[in-house]
């Protein structure tokens, strides 16, 4: 495992058909960044959005902004976008296979890790 700068620690990823372990780092380095920025738009990177709308289960709400839209508006919506990291079961179709998948389910993981750890703080 390898430290963050934040005090989190980055698992040890392997590559897949769909993506690498750098690629799965650098998207739970952004998870990272995004979270202990508050869900600060300038920090929802274009790679981040790519990860959640095609291994993590939400759907893409048109585009990056539409994304940001739905979930980032208001505290209730934002609620409802961590409530997925905080237990497991995807907001938008109510299962926990994102989490299971063949692709970036280690990362999935990663991030609820996370998401659980920053809440903790």
């Amino acid at each position: 495992m390898v430290q963050s700068a934040l005090a989190i620690e980055i698992p040890t990823f392997t590559d897949e058909k769909f993506m690498t372990a750098s690629e799965k780092v650098s998207v739970l380095k952004a998870w990272i960044r995004f979270l202990r920025h508050g869900l600060d738009p300038k920090h929802f990177t274009r790679a981040l959005y790519k990860h959640l709308i095609n291994r993590a289960s939400f759907i893409a709400h048109y585009d990056q902004f539409g994304f940001a839209d739905t979930y980032f508006r208001t505290p209730h919506d934002t609620l409802r976008f961590l409530e997925q990291f905080w237990t497991g079961t995807s907001v938008e179709y109510g299962s926990t296979l994102w989490l299971h998948d063949d692709t970036a389910s280690d990362l999935n993981q990663a991030m609820c890790t996370v998401a659980r750890q920053i809440k903790a703080d």
